[in-house]
């Protein structure tokens, strides 16, 4: 017996962008190839985006930083401090410094040695200090350092766009999610609707960060050649997508040509109206398939108090070539469903089940108003 092992892969989409930073002074990496942003429809897309400077590292985008929390590492608790010592951290440019109180020392040989501080200021940092082994100023020891955990106070914002390529309108903007503003990994999540009326084609995208110091929009680049506008590619096929309503239009009974008759569909008595012809998905091989109906009553009061009373008759063919006969009488209809009707003041949906090659609507009023019929399967 031979068994079929397939093996499918989950991992993040991952793409990455530069943004040109005035403090890179070296550019050892060019990226020499920007691969295409694949969207699938018919299902969630999250996209991770890299903020990366020109040097290919992590941008950070925390607009600043302050002093979460602190540690002694080892051999980081210095000699020589005294209790009530107020310590500074070194480095980074700051609004206002971090500093940590002492709160207890060594009493023996070697004295002085800290084994236990409190933060007492924060700090606010517009560049953060060096985390590892940060040496700390003042008081009245020396050798102390600590490692340092930094907490976002503000960060930038990377808007994301998608245009179309045709007229280069935008076909959505908004916000991407900040995932790790340290590393600078942010991610956007485009939503199974968002595509859903999109066609298969190829598209373009493109990222701006928002400084929050400055209010001012920043270009992010694709490539090392100032690209601003990535190619994205929609996708179909892949997965089960959500299709559009049918709107059905109608013929006066007796009528071979279609024409249009205007809505709402108005009471003629004694008169059938039938439907323009609605073709199935006939080469797709299934053994059975749902449809629905949703019969939309006009709510007109003034029309026998919005209500409408009739028999709508629902017939299909299953006749191969009634797709080349749209026009021609000689297509079979058999009766699927009559739905009797009276007094229905509000909409109403029907399902039915088959395989058909076409389909079309009667409807014969009693009184009052139609004011549509949409079709799916």
């Amino acid at each position: 017996m031979l068994t079929s092992i397939i093996t499918s892969y989950a991992y993040d989409n991952v793409l990455p962008v530069q943004v040109v930073d005035d403090s890179t002074t070296k550019k050892r990496y060019k990226t020499v190839y920007a691969r295409n942003l694949k969207l699938y429809k018919g299902i969630d897309n999250t996209i991770k985006f890299t903020v990366q400077n020109q040097e290919q590292k992590a941008y950070d985008l925390r607009t600043s930083t302050s002093l979460l929390s602190a540690s002694i590492p080892e051999g980081g608790a210095g000699n020589g401090y005294t209790v009530g010592d107020i310590l500074t951290i070194s480095g980074g440019t700051a609004t206002t410094a971090a500093q940590i109180t002492v709160t207890s020392v060594t009493t023996v040989t070697p004295l002085g040695v800290i084994t236990g501080f409190t933060i007492t200021t924060p700090g606010l940092y517009t560049k953060p200090p060096y985390i590892v082994n940060n040496i700390l100023a003042g008081g009245t020891g020396k050798g102390a350092a600590l490692m340092l955990t930094l907490q976002a106070e503000s960060v930038a914002a990377v808007q994301f766009n998608l245009l179309n390529d045709d007229n280069m309108s935008v076909l959505f903007s908004r916000q991407a999610d900040i995932i790790d503003a340290a590393k600078g990994v942010v991610s956007v999540t485009l939503n199974e609707g968002d595509l859903g009326l999109v066609k298969t084609q190829y598209m373009s995208y493109s990222l701006a960060l928002l400084n929050s110091p400055t209010s001012q929009y920043q270009a992010l680049y694709v490539d090392d050649n100032f690209n601003a506008r990535g190619q994205a590619q929609v996708l179909s096929g892949q997965y089960p997508e959500h299709r559009p309503s049918v709107q059905v239009t109608f013929v006066t009974s007796g009528s071979n040509t279609v024409t249009e008759v205007t809505e709402p569909y108005l009471t003629l008595l004694n008169n059938t109206y039938i439907s323009s012809i609605i073709f199935t998905d006939a080469n797709i091989k299934r053994s059975n398939t749902l449809h629905t109906i949703q019969i939309l009553v006009n709510p007109n009061w003034e029309i026998f108090h919005g209500l409408f009373s009739g028999v709508v008759t629902i017939e299909a063919s299953t006749d191969p070539m009634a797709v080349f006969n749209a026009t021609s009488p000689t297509i079979t209809w058999g009766t699927v469903d009559t739905l009797n009707l009276i007094d229905v003041g509000y909409s109403l949906t029907h399902n039915f089940e088959g395989v058909y090659t076409a389909i079309r609507i009667k409807v014969l009023p009693s009184y009052g108003t139609i004011s549509g019929i949409l079709y799916r399967s």
